[in-house]
């Protein structure tokens, strides 16, 4: 029975404690070096229109007007609320 348990604990304790990132797409609007945010018009349908991201790499300028493939630190996206992007890569 105590075994039982145990697997029982654990398992709940794996579901709290996993995280699910949200992918979006969208254009780099803007890019604020001295703050690390970018501006972005996410398309995904589960998050779009123009919202704000921070990221902590720091960016060169010429990624304005590009394509981002990413993700963010959070399963939902809503709205007034920053995000940190988690992975990026950088399409045309």
């Amino acid at each position: 029975m105590k075994k039982y348990f145990l697997i029982l604990v654990l398992l709940i304790s794996y579901k709290i404690l996993a995280i699910d990132n949200l992918f979006l797409v969208g254009k780099v609007e803007d890019y604020f070096p001295l703050t690390n945010e970018l501006k972005i018009n996410v398309e995904s349908s589960s998050c779009k229109g123009t919202r704000y991201f921070t990221i902590d790499k720091k960016l060169n300028r010429n990624i304005i007007g590009k394509k981002i493939y990413f993700s963010i630190d959070g399963s939902s996206c809503e709205k007034n609320t920053k995000y940190k992007i988690v992975e990026f890569s950088i399409g045309e």
